[in-house]
């Protein structure tokens, strides 16, 4: 498991394409999903570290599944970072 947004955002799909027969489990993908089963238009605001926000990983797949949403993000550089 990545217990980590920005490990996840980073990570996750070369991890994924490394140990293919590996369950690899992130925790962007069932947050998107939580946010998309509870909101289906206006907007989810995003408050990520620097890392996670510079991926962009939570527009690219909010947005994806539902084009329709504003996904403001911003960082909160007093956010400890995954290393």
């Amino acid at each position: 498991m990545i217990a980590c947004n920005t490990a996840s955002a980073h990570a996750y799909a070369d991890l994924k394409f490394k140990f293919p027969d590996l369950p690899i489990i992130n925790v962007v993908d069932p947050t998107v999903d939580y946010c998309l089963e509870k909101y289906k238009k206006g907007k989810i605001g995003v408050i990520a570290t620097r890392g996670t926000i510079k991926s962009r990983i939570y527009p690219r797949k909010l947005n994806k599944k539902n084009p329709k949403l504003e996904v403001p993000q911003t960082a909160t550089p007093l956010l400890p970072q995954c290393d």
